[in-house]
């Protein structure tokens, strides 16, 4: 589960900001609840962001996803090949030269982790592993650049296993520009398989813009691969059941989805996917990841939650995640401009985040906790009215006489 996630020096985030799954001391909804032994306070099983278009919202989930595809392929990369994952600020000359920051907390078999990586787009600066196996902190591992020798310097803790032999093997196999965590991975270190798995498989985020009836897209096919087995198809058809779309059932014909309609006699009609609505088609590209979420207990970020849905089909999807839909403890973490969801049915107060821009034009990550808000505000009308900030400047166009 995700407890927090920071990121500095990337695309329009300047300074560090950081995104919180820790509950405030709150008792509404406790069905949006994650109790964690181990924790002060619970997690929370969703979190809204909201912002005005441009300010940074999908920055913040696209540095998670760098991050996982970091940690996937780097250990591929020949030496000397860019990171082109990573794209600091560049509205600041000093930022340009300095290293994308990314420091992730999670909890993992019940244990608390902390992974912190420095970056350049040509090597790794920083890289380093605490756990929390017993509540106190245990190093296991850790590697940093000098800044004068530009010599790496290493250290492993104690309850880092493997002998000098393979602690040797897997440092001088990696490479400046892959991380230690995928290359010891890659050369069978099993300590650090569940580690690299979690950051791999349970950070799953979704982004708009998807082209539909294609294997070529990762999410996407995970909803063309359940179609493949009755079980799998009944899953999803049960999602789009709730949706009340008009659709029987789903098919696959050559890597491609069709759709089965009924007439009023009860006699079938068969249609290419592409003809049903956008929100039919976006709400199958969600159905997938958000079963496969569900069933695994990962942490979903879906980017543009309300795109080409009905809002009541948005509210369907985060009212999903609730405990009693949710046994595996997934979590889900969206942006949206759709405000019907500033809900305090729907969220808690703690569950709403906003992001803005700053008068340099670095995105500002906070929480509505920020501006102590009563417990029965009208949180809506509070953000349209501009009272947290994180809204657009509109002002009406002036048209130049012809």
């Amino acid at each position: 589960m995700l407890i927090q996630f920071t990121v500095g020096n990337y695309l329009s985030i300047r300074e560090e900001q950081t995104l919180s799954m820790v509950a405030g001391n709150d008792d509404a909804l406790p069905e949006n609840l994650i109790p964690v032994v181990s924790l002060k306070w619970p997690l929370l099983r969703q979190v809204a962001i909201y912002g005005p278009n441009a300010a940074g919202k999908s920055n913040l989930l696209r540095a998670i996803e760098a991050l996982r595809v970091m940690v996937e392929e780097s250990a591929g990369l020949q030496e000397g090949q860019p990171l082109s994952w990573l794209q600091p600020h560049r509205l600041d000359k000093v930022t340009e030269q300095q290293p994308v920051t990314f420091t992730l907390i999670f909890q993992l078999d019940g244990v608390r982790h902390q992974y912190d990586v420095e970056a350049t787009t040509q090597r790794i600066v920083h890289e380093e592993l605490t756990v929390w196996p017993q509540g106190r902190p245990q190093r296991w591992f850790s590697r940093t650049v000098d800044a004068d020798s530009q010599q790496e310097k290493w250290s492993f803790g104690s309850h880092f296993k493997g002998d000098r032999h393979q602690r040797n093997l897997w440092q001088t196999a990696t490479r400046s520009n892959a991380l230690f965590l995928s290359t010891a991975v890659q050369l069978n270190n099993d300590q650090l398989k569940s580690l690299f798995h979690w950051i791999t498989e349970k950070l799953i985020v979704v982004s708009p813009g998807t082209v539909l009836n294609t294997r070529q897209w990762k999410n996407l096919s995970i909803s063309l691969d359940r179609l493949e087995s009755t079980e799998g198809h009944e899953r999803m058809m049960s999602v789009l059941r709730a949706a009340d779309v008009g659709i029987d059932r789903l098919f696959l014909k050559e890597n491609k989805v069709g759709t089965v309609h009924k007439q009023a006699d009860g006699s079938e009609v068969q249609f290419d996917f592409a003809d049903e609505s956008d929100g039919t088609r976006k709400l199958f590209e969600f159905a997938g990841v958000w079963l496969l979420a569900l069933e695994t207990g990962a942490t979903l970020l879906v980017d543009e939650i309300d795109r080409s849905l009905h809002p009541l089909l948005a509210r369907m999807l985060v009212k999903l995640f609730r405990h009693y839909n949710n046994p595996n403890n997934a979590q889900l973490v969206f942006t949206t401009h759709d405000t019907t969801l500033l809900d305090t049915d729907l969220l808690r107060r703690d569950q709403i985040w906003f992001v803005e821009k700053d008068k340099r034009g670095a995105t500002q990550l906070f929480s509505l906790l920020e501006f102590s808000p009563r417990k029965n505000e009208a949180v809506e009308r509070g953000y349209l009215v501009g009272r947290y900030g994180a809204v657009p400047l509109v002002r009406e166009p002036r048209w130049q006489d012809a």
